[in-house]
């Protein structure tokens, strides 16, 4: 039987840099950009993600068929040129970044679906909020209309983040909290947990275990609210939906990745996503780096 469609499938595995990066199968199933695929490639049969559809071709070499669909719109168009644009200004293959950071969760995507809720019902009490901190809220809303990326220099953020994630889940968006460690993380998880439901909030920790991680990337994958404390290797990934990028202690060295490719720092992985996305990004820092000297500034 004659295949229908011909695709450029990306293989989801460890490839060189200057090698190929997408492939060329066959499928009677029409497919779209970012589907997550099976394949066989080298003898094995792997994940893949579809890059391209191809005009019919006659060709002189059998052409291999996609073994099965298994997530129709696993990534974005914009998620696609996202990963594209770290692979060229990292000089890194793509296949392997998406192999080191995007393959947690279909391996438990059909066994920990979570039901869609309206999560934002589950807010918990109202918090004061003085003054002074209440003129940095409205600061960073004025000017996020016109930027995407602001610079809060300003010692007590936690009340000013918790107002703006409060904003954005009442808008059905997801918020990214980054932090340098896990020390930091746990120590802002307590925090919200005193306003949010804990439905509300999702923290990303590789010491978790492989069921708890599976949901919370279904979770990531879904367009519900959601609050997302994680650490730098979590401002790679398939989100949707999201609103809003905090980065806390943005002048910290621990926020670059140094053991493993590409060796990136979290604050020019952000720059990049808010360049493709509609998302704000706040860089909080009480001492930033020269390299954090943006137009927007807020202390």
């Amino acid at each position: 039987m004659t295949s229908k469609y011909f695709f450029e499938i990306i293989p989801i595995t460890n490839l060189p840099y200057h090698s190929k990066q997408a492939f060329t199968y066959s499928s009677n199933q029409k497919l779209t950009s970012g589907d997550l695929v099976k394949i066989k490639f080298q003898r094995k049969t792997i994940f893949g993600i579809v890059l391209n559809h191809l005009k019919p071709k006659t060709t002189t070499y059998q052409v291999k068929p996609v073994e099965s669909l298994i997530i129709k719109n696993y990534l974005s168009k914009n998620q696609l040129e996202f990963l594209k644009k770290i692979a060229e200004y990292y000089y890194a293959s793509l296949s392997t970044l998406i192999k080191n950071h995007l393959t947690n969760f279909p391996n438990f995507y059909a066994k920990n679906q979570a039901p869609k809720k309206n999560l934002t019902k589950n807010l918990k009490g109202n918090f004061q909020i003085h003054k002074k901190d209440l003129q940095i809220v409205k600061q960073i809303l004025k000017q996020a209309k016109t930027q995407k990326e602001i610079l809060l220099f300003y010692p007590d953020r936690l009340k000013i983040y918790l107002y703006l994630v409060l904003k954005y889940l009442k808008q059905n968006q997801k918020i990214l909290l980054i932090t340098p460690n896990f020390e930091l993380s746990f120590a802002h998880l307590l925090f919200f947990q005193k306003y949010l439901d804990k439905n509300l909030i999702a923290l990303i920790d590789k010491n978790q275990g492989k069921k708890n991680l599976g949901l919370v990337y279904n979770q990531i994958h879904t367009s519900e609210s959601l609050l997302i404390i994680a650490n730098r290797s979590a401002i790679i990934n398939n989100f949707q939906n999201l609103g809003l990028i905090i980065i806390e202690e943005a002048q910290s060295q621990s926020l670059k990745l140094w053991n493993q490719k590409p060796y990136y720092h979290v604050n020019q992985i952000a720059h990049l996503y808010a360049s493709i996305f509609p998302c704000l990004v706040i860089y909080g820092s009480n001492s930033p780096s020269l390299s954090l000297n943006l137009d927007s500034k807020i202390n």
